[in-house]
């Protein structure tokens, strides 16, 4: 039994390490056909690759940018933002934008929008896990620290730790929200938002391409959204691209 375990494990290893290969040697030869100009072969051979990691959604992005299909390449660029680097996330900011105005569309944010960017922003390098110990810490620290703090009048290392504390508190809202209700990206020109699951409702409002939604519910091929210019509505699930 140990040694039928044993060759299905170096097994295992073996066929993970072919389809590395595999998917690097794809990897590699989309590259190739990239700067050769080759756009529609590279993105073809980027789109076979499963999974797709930061790179490939970066490079995708990239190939729907030269090709003229912005919607798109905003989209992969914003699933691309999910696992990037501090640096990769503000270039992958920089390039939306660029889409956006190629668009003629605005990409202004509200003061709540930019703050939950910059907070995205810091959780793209820390997993909900790390962000809860973190917070714990925080606290834990500062409900210790706290009475010694007061009775020697250390308020501005007080306050410094408080505002410690209520930043991981807030990455950690942030972090869990965009897992437990995830964004979607309007790819269309426009699409109809209604009062309920169904287009027998009344209709709320248009929600304009490149605009971001949050998913809050799906019901019957529905999705229950929040719309900055209207609060709740309906969407119907076909009409929308999840990041």
């Amino acid at each position: 039994m140990k040694k039928l375990i044993i060759v299905i494990s170096l097994a295992m290893v073996y066929l993970l390490d072919i389809h590395a290969g595999n998917v690097q040697e794809i990897f590699l030869k989309a590259n190739a056909a990239y700067i050769a100009g080759n756009i529609d072969d590279a993105l073809k051979q980027y789109q076979s690759i499963e999974p797709k990691g930061h790179a490939v959604l970066y490079n995708m992005g990239n190939c729907y940018y030269r090709l003229g299909d912005y919607p798109q390449a905003v989209l992969q660029w914003r699933r691309a933002q999910k696992d990037a680097s501090l640096r990769d996330w503000a270039t992958l900011e920089a390039y939306i934008t660029s889409a956006y105005e190629a668009l003629g569309t605005s990409s202004k944010k509200s003061i709540i929008d930019t703050i939950h960017t910059w907070m995205s922003r810091i959780n793209s390098i820390f997993s909900i896990m790390l962000l809860q110990i973190l917070f714990l810490v925080c606290w834990l620290v500062l409900c210790v620290l706290l009475p010694r703090l007061i009775r020697t009048s250390g308020y501005v290392s007080l306050v410094l730790l408080s505002i410690m504390t209520l930043l991981m508190g807030l990455c950690l809202f942030v972090k869990y929200r965009d897992q437990k209700y995830p964004l979607g990206l309007v790819s269309k020109n426009s699409i109809s938002v209604y009062a309920g699951p169904g287009q027998d409702y009344a209709l709320v409002t248009q929600a304009t391409m490149l605009e971001l939604v949050r998913v809050y519910q799906r019901h019957d091929g529905w999705l229950k959204v929040i719309i900055d210019k209207t609060g709740y509505g309906w969407i119907q699930e076909a009409d929308l691209a999840m990041i």
